[in-house]
């Protein structure tokens, strides 16, 4: 009933906030309903934490990520995977990506530095799944604006908090279902302070 809720206050407050989501050109999602396999030598905390990432997600009623419990090879192997390695040295990030490979896989790939770090790896790992739905960084506060913050002495600063989608990474979630659905586009209008309310009071 909670998820509800909010789903209601963030679809109602959306009407009210600038719409600077962007689309990533060349992801390769084609259903709302998403398999993901863990990778055969998953750490068993990375496993731990993107599965609350993923039931996070999921609570939004947009798209279905479904873990298969069968374990995979981080290849070419028309399986969407996750998994963590050294990226320290690695030429497209360090702490963690999402690569595309069309037309039907995806793969994520989180760094092990984070492995010991609980907000940053839910943070990048729910950064991580959103550009894997077809999401890219944005300007506005939100989870697609979000980066690891470093010492001095380029040490990791760990996050006080984890992150949540915010108002612009679910407004870019919907735009990508509603288009994925062909959906009829929303009527906003119909969306303010009165029904949110009858909504509660229906609910209590």
């Amino acid at each position: 009933m909670l998820n509800i809720i909010k789903n209601v206050f963030i679809v109602c407050l959306g009407i009210f906030s600038v719409q600077s989501f962007n689309i990533l050109s060349y992801h390769n999602v084609t259903t709302s309903e998403i398999d993901f396999y863990f990778c055969n030598d998953i750490s068993t905390i990375l496993e731990e934490v993107t599965r609350e990432v993923i039931e996070e997600i999921n609570t939004y009623e947009l798209f279905k990520i479904k873990l298969n419990e069968t374990r995979v090879d981080h290849t070419f192997n028309n399986k969407n995977s996750i998994c963590n390695d050294n990226l320290n040295n690695h030429y497209i990030s360090e702490y963690g990506f999402c690569t595309h490979y069309l037309p039907f896989e995806t793969d994520i790939t989180i760094s092990n530095t984070l492995l010991g770090i609980d907000t940053n790896l839910y943070n990048v790992i729910l950064h991580e799944f959103l550009h894997a739905l077809g999401l890219d960084h944005t300007n506005t506060k939100g989870i697609m604006n979000y980066t690891i913050q470093l010492s001095r002495n380029k040490g990791i600063v760990k996050d006080n908090l984890k992150l949540y989608i915010s108002i612009d990474d679910y407004q870019g979630l919907t735009y990508l279902y509603d288009k994925l659905n062909n959906d009829v586009e929303r009527n906003e209008d119909e969306c303010n302070k009165n029904v949110v309310i009858d909504f509660i009071n229906n609910c209590v």
